[in-house]
């Protein structure tokens, strides 16, 4: 999409705006970071006066912003583009709408390891129970943090993923915060094991191999975590990175984007054509005859037009 819209973003005025009430964060999401990717990569301007006002009005000028933290990392970072090129006119308090912190509710309270069983986990004593409700229970044990049901049950989505995003965040509980992803999940995003259960409970598990097919629920669980975060950092101090090591450490309000860290795509380079690529064919060094000692005090090692 990045390649469709570059040079041509006056298109993206009319994608924002059909795509903005999807009930898909993710699709939302990488429509901004195409938008995004081509307004970096275009010589052609023409309609960023458009997108930027769409921008502040139907997602910073809002008493909620948009809870995800890379459809508003995208959306900002079209604005800070357009601001430092002077491509837009901003006022003061447009910029300030589109720089966090933001505003976004926080929970009052989050359900307990109990709350989620009883609501989405199966009895799998229960013979009369579809196989295919059995994708709820993979979500649950794949959002479960490093001691959030006991040492040594959790999942790797749960600590290696989930957990280790809010690292720089001291003062939650992040226990609760996997339950409350998992809420999202079910509650606000709809994963329904009756749509999605018999696709998600046959898909094989291949490792951590970047060409495997993921589960739906998987997507549900980035797309969870990512609005975790959202409300999270407008609401929680986290921990300068700066002083993390520090016995004096300073606390400030998540600034987006830079440390940490959330996306997961930079649609700001587009690679070229793959016809146009000249690959480059390593030389071929034999010269392993000497032992060690003798090898790494050995110059004449010569193949072609290298020396080693």
């Amino acid at each position: 999409m990045t390649r469709l819209l570059q040079n041509h973003i006056h298109v993206a005025v009319q994608l924002l705006s059909t795509f903005q009430e999807v009930d898909d964060p993710y699709v939302f999401e990488r429509v901004l970071a195409s938008v995004y990717g081509a307004i970096l990569s275009s010589q052609s301007h023409e309609s960023i006066n458009e997108i930027s006002s769409f921008i502040l009005s139907n997602i910073f000028a809002k008493e909620e912003v948009y809870p995800n933290v890379l459809v508003r990392d995208f959306a900002r970072n079209i604005i800070e583009y357009a601001n430092s090129h002077n491509l837009v006119g901003f006022s003061e308090s447009e910029l300030k709408l589109a720089r966090p912190s933001y505003k976004s509710v926080f929970p009052k309270t989050i359900p307990s390891n109990e709350d989620i069983d009883n609501e989405y986990a199966n009895d799998y004593e229960d013979k009369t129970i579809p196989k295919h409700r059995f994708a709820q229970d993979k979500i649950i044990d794949s959002m479960t943090t490093e001691y959030g049901r006991g040492t040594g049950w959790y999942g790797d989505f749960g600590r290696y993923v989930f957990q280790s995003n809010f690292s720089n965040w001291s003062n939650i509980n992040i226990d609760k915060l996997s339950n409350y992803a998992v809420e999202i999940i079910f509650n606000k995003f709809g994963y329904d094991a009756e749509k999605h259960g018999e696709f998600d409970r046959n898909t094989p598990y291949t490792g951590r191999s970047e060409n495997s097919v993921e589960r739906i629920g998987k997507k549900y669980q980035w797309m969870a975590m990512y609005e975790v975060v959202a409300r999270v950092a407008d609401n929680f101090k986290m921990t300068d990175p700066s002083t993390r090591w520090k016995d004096d450490k300073k606390y400030i309000w998540y600034n987006g984007s830079v440390e940490p860290s959330f996306r997961d795509i930079d649609p700001t380079f587009i690679p070229p054509d793959s016809t146009n690529i000249r690959l480059i064919t390593p030389p071929n060094y034999n010269g392993w005859s000497d032992d060690f000692e003798n090898w790494v005090v050995n110059r004449p090692g010569i193949v072609g037009d290298l020396t080693f």
